[in-house]
């Protein structure tokens, strides 16, 4: 349950974060409510997980994958990173930030299962 709490909150997290640039400085509605709506829901997942899960690794994870979903969504919704088959005009930044994401990656997998490991003083 702690485990679903907390991917509900990177879930509306991102969703949130995703919504604030279509929001155009919350003057369109309904993106706006996407992110109030999004950050709320967020928060009150992450605040249950935090019942079960030490803070420092549930706030890894939810960071961790949450970057890496809002760049996803970054580049499907906005195409904010431009690919081409030209590497020469890939933009070095994107190319560049591929080692870090791989990164993100690892390290919240591994604040996911050194969790198991960790066991309480007797």
């Amino acid at each position: 349950m702690k485990w679903l709490c907390l991917f509900v909150a990177i879930i509306s997290e991102v969703i949130g974060t995703s919504a604030l640039k279509a929001s155009q400085g919350f003057t369109r509605l309904i993106p706006s409510l996407l992110v109030i709506g999004g950050y709320s829901t967020a928060f009150y997942f992450l605040s249950l997980t935090l019942k079960a899960i030490p803070v420092g690794i549930a706030y890894a994870i939810w960071s961790g994958v949450g970057i890496l979903l809002v760049s996803i969504a970054g580049f499907v919704l906005y195409r904010l990173a431009r690919f081409s088959s030209n590497h020469r005009h890939q933009s070095y930044r994107d190319r560049r930030n591929r080692p870090l994401h791989v990164l993100q990656i690892g390290g919240a997998l591994k604040c996911r299962f050194s969790f198991f490991s960790i066991r309480k003083n007797p």
